[in-house]
């Protein structure tokens, strides 16, 4: 038999963020989100209105 596949060991939601921060994507899938779920209100989720501008 072949080798197995090795996998990368699973990141915390910490790493995940700052990998996506890292690559330039973490706002862009929050605003895909917002956009795909219009009925969430940010404010509420604690988001200050200038958030994009803070990540």
């Amino acid at each position: 038999m072949g080798e197995r596949k090795k996998h990368q060991p699973p990141m915390s939601i910490d790493e995940q963020v700052e990998n996506l921060k890292s690559i330039g994507l973490f706002v862009k899938k929050l605003e895909q989100l917002f956009e795909k779920y219009e009925n969430v209100d940010v404010k509420t989720m604690g988001f200050p209105e200038k958030w994009k501008e803070l990540l």
